[in-house]
Parts: C-alpha cells; sequence; structure tokens
C-alpha cells in the first residue's frame, strides 16, 4: 500500500471461508470505486482460507492474521488497522454488486450523514441467485422507516439492516465502542441499537450485495444458532433504553405507552418496564418483571406505579408467579422444532419440484419422441402407398405382355 490512505476500507473477517472467499475477494477488487484498500483479517482458520487469500496479488489488500476469537473481534481488528475514512463491512461467503461501494459513498457525500446500508439479493451455495421461501427472505428488505419507527421494529421484531452492506465513518464505529466481542449472533444488532440512539440509520432501496444462503444452515445468523441467540439477545435488550433520548423513547413508543404524555423519572422507568412486559419473548418479559422488582422497592416510584398506572405489589407478585422460567427453553424448543420441519418441507418441496422436473423432461421427451413417430407412420403410409402403386403398375405392364 501506498503512504497515502483510501477513501474506504473494506473490512473482510474470515474463518474457515476457503470455499467462498475467492469470489467474495474478487467482487471487492472489481469495485468501480476503486480508491479503497481491503483489510482481511483471517480469525485462526482451519482451512485453506489464508493461503487462498495470500495468492491475490493486489497492492490493495492488507492481511492480518490471529488466533480464534470471533467475528466481531475480527472485525474489530479490522476497523482499528483500517485507514479509510469510511469502513466498508463485508463477509467472506457473501458478494458485493460491482456499484455497491461507488452508490453509497455517493449518497453518504450527498446527504453528509455518517452510515448507510442497503438491500441484498440472495444467492446459493453454487453463486446462483435464490428465489422462494428460505430463513433470510424477510430479512434485509423492508421500506425505509424515520428513526422513532425504526427504533419501535428493532424493540419488538429485531435487525433487519444487512450488516454486510453497511458503509460507515470509520470514527462513527470506534466512538460507539466497536462490536461487543462476547456476542457471536448478534454484535450488529447491539451496534445499531447504539447508533440509533444518535444517527439516522438509511437503507437504499437497492440490492448492492448478495447474500450467500447455506443448504446446510451454517449461517451466522441462522436460527439453527437460536439457543445462542436467545442468551446475546436477552444482554443486548437488557440495556435498550439506557442513553435513549427521552423524546425518541417517546416517538417511537408512542402508541404502545400507557401514558404517552409521562414524565422523566419514575413514570418513564415504568414506562419501559411495561413495555418489555409486551414483547413476544418469555425471556423479554422476564427483563420487565425484573425492573419491576427493583424499582418498586424505592418508596417514590411505588407511590408513583400505585397512583398513576394501577400497578402495586400484590400485582407484582401476581406477575412473577405467571413468568414461567422455563418459557424461553420451551421457546426455543419451539422455534427450533418448527425449523426443523421447515427444513423437512423444504427438502420434500425440492425432491418434489426434481420430480415434477424429471416427469416434465420425460414428457418432453415422450411427447418429441411421439411426434417423431407420428411422422414415421405418416411416411411409412406414404412408402406403402407409393409401393402399391409401383406394384399394380409393374402389374398393368406384365399383364400387357
Amino acid at each position: 500500500m501506498s503512504g497515502r490512505a483510501p477513501r474506504v476500507s473494506v473490512v473482510l473477517p474470515l474463518y474457515n471461508n476457503a470455499r467462498d472467499v475467492g469470489p467474495a475477494i474478487d467482487s471487492v477488487l472489481a469495485q468501480t470505486m476503486a480508491d479503497l484498500e481491503l483489510v482481511v483479517v483471517d480469525d485462526g482458520s482451519r482451512d485453506d482460507t489464508l493461503e487462498i487469500v495470500r495468492r491475490f496479488d493486489d497492492p490493495r489488500i492488507v492481511v492480518l492474521a490471529q488466533e480464534n476469537h470471533g467475528g466481531a473481534h475480527a472485525t474489530n481488528v479490522g476497523i482499528r488497522a483500517a485507514r479509510g475514512r469510511y469502513v466498508a463491512l463485508f463477509a467472506g461467503d457473501d458478494v458485493c454488486r460491482p456499484e455497491r461501494l461507488e452508490r453509497e459513498l455517493a449518497f453518504l457525500e450527498a446527504t453528509g450523514g455518517p452510515i448507510v446500508f442497503s438491500w441484498a439479493s440472495f444467492i446459493d451455495d453454487a453463486g446462483d441467485p435464490l428465489s422462494g421461501e428460505h430463513f433470510a427472505s424477510g430479512w434485509f428488505n423492508h421500506p425505509r422507516r424515520t428513526r422513532p419507527e425504526m427504533l419501535a421494529w428493532f424493540f419488538f421484531h429485531g435487525n433487519y439492516l444487512c450488516t454486510v452492506s453497511c458503509l460507515a465513518e470509520r470514527r462513527l464505529l470506534v466512538d460507539a465502542g466497536l462490536f461487543p466481542v462476547t456476542a457471536a449472533q448478534v454484535p450488529d444488532f447491539a451496534m445499531w441499537l447504539r447508533l440509533i440512539r444518535d444517527h439516522e440509520l438509511p437503507l437504499l432501496a437497492q440490492p448492492l450485495v448478495e447474500y450467500r444462503v447455506h443448504a446446510d444452515g451454517r449461517n451466522v445468523s441462522s436460527p439453527l444458532n437460536a439457543r445462542r441467540a436467545e442468551l446475546e439477545l436477552v444482554q443486548v435488550y437488557r440495556d435498550v433504553f439506557d442513553a435513549l433520548p427521552v423524546e425518541l423513547f417517546r416517538q417511537a413508543f408512542a402508541d404502545r405507552l400507557r401514558h404517552p404524555d409521562f414524565q422523566p423519572g419514575p413514570e418513564h422507568e415504568m414506562e419501559k418496564a411495561l413495555l418489555y412486559l409486551q414483547h413476544a419473548r418469555p425471556s423479554v418479559r422476564r427483563l420487565g418483571a425484573e425492573r419491576l422488582w427493583r424499582q418498586l422497592q424505592d418508596p417514590a416510584q411505588l407511590a408513583v406505579a400505585e397512583a398513576r398506572y394501577d400497578f402495586d405489589l400484590p400485582r407484582l407478585f401476581e406477575l412473577s408467579d405467571s413468568l414461567d422460567v422455563v418459557a424461553s427453553v420451551e421457546y426455543l424448543q419451539l422455534r427450533q422444532w418448527a425449523l426443523a420441519v421447515e427444513n423437512e418441507c423444504k427438502l420434500l418441496r425440492r425432491a418434489v419440484e426434481g420430480s415434477e422436473a424429471q416427469y416434465a423432461a420425460l414428457r418432453q421427451a415422450l411427447d418429441a419422441a411421439e411426434a417423431e413417430y407420428r411422422k414415421l407412420e405418416a411416411y411409412t403410409r406414404h412408402v406403402l402407398e407409393v409401393k402399391d402403386r409401383i406394384q399394380a403398375e409393374l402389374e398393368r405392364v406384365v399383364a400387357r405382355k
């Protein structure tokens, strides 16, 4: 690399990506915006990933290697090493569209914003376009929402931003504390929840990355990792309202608040706790009960709860008794069972589609054979008719003699 810093640093953490890393790197080097560096961080791969990376002969590639610490840790190492003003997040099994960086950078420069995301298209293990239903088909490609709308969606439904499409000012990610290294499943969600406190997170309605959906379910975000994700999500949700501006909270959850005109202090704390209790996840509802358990030990908070929210200690005891501590595990078991059933259905659907395709091919071949047979049959009748005419003519000639 030259001494001049590039405009964009693409950060590419890798772990056992030998099968897909070649196309991923090719897609970065082929960007229409060439003023970039590619910071590769191999996170202790046990396959040929690092050897494949080192075969690329391009001065824009910076290769770092470390013992296995996880994707978030490797991403943070890459961000710290990045020299560009902007950092593009990426992954070793996905593909960038050629115009990705150019379009995202143009958006940031036109708006003056520090971060942007895009939609994604989906590819299979072979790199072919993937259509139909799969675990990621409902993710990513959402309409653009305001910051309060996005926060409300994040809280009740989870993340929908495609991390590998993110282009952000490096200082923004550094100032936010980088990604939590103890999270394997949701470090990106934790980051977006931090950033949304003070920033818009715009989403370009253009698929600028191709997200690879692995048939064996080995995507980090696959529902097969639901148990670990559940634990991590609880930690993220526990702090979701910390340092959140009061007005942003009020706007995001206006239709869910008991008293939208709540006052900062005890009333605000009650609204937070009651929001948790409205969540679909049992583990998140428990966080609401835990907050109430702590809050109502304060006489001033208890007085507000009783007078303004009709919530007293007996109500708390009833709530505590209604929360099954095993509910989260059962919830996960049901999700995993549903995933197993869904996978079986997909396999059966593919088998049926394969059989239907084979039947269609056989039917087409049979139709073609029948058409050829009809042609041959018609030709045979014609030949026999000609033969009969010749035979009749020959018999007339013989009879004249």
